[in-house]
């Protein structure tokens, strides 16, 4: 089972400018910027004309609320709405989910109307 230190390499290693972060449902959300020093963060557009900053705070808080007992290293909406209340974008819960699928330690799948990242 991964920890965050480890998780964290792996975003920084995988998630540089023009990762594609799209769903299988989604386009438009491409990483248009990192950081190169820490803390991390990234900007990604979503649409056409929109963008939203993912910061490493963020990206832990949820990484540690869903690789809780409560949530059995499952990734996904509730896991947000419990740390954040809900999204001001609701696709920003699914580019976190892909930030983490994409850095390589965690697996989408579609369960109902949205998708579960299960976390390695």
């Amino acid at each position: 089972m991964i920890k965050w230190a480890d998780a964290l390499i792996l975003i920084k290693q995988n998630i540089k400018k023009n990762t594609d972060l799209n769903t299988n449902k989604s386009i438009y959300r491409i990483v248009d910027d990192v950081s190169s020093a820490s803390p991390f963060w990234c900007h990604v557009r979503h649409g056409v004309n929109n963008a939203i900053t993912i910061t490493e705070d963020k990206l832990e808080k949820c990484f540690k609320h869903a690789t809780s007992a409560a949530y059995n290293r499952v990734y996904q909406r509730q896991v947000y709405a419990d740390l954040f209340g809900e999204p001001n974008y609701p696709c920003e819960v699914n580019i976190i989910g892909m930030i983490f699928e994409v850095s390589g330690f965690a697996t989408s799948k579609k369960v109902g109307v949205g998708n579960h990242y299960q976390i390695m």
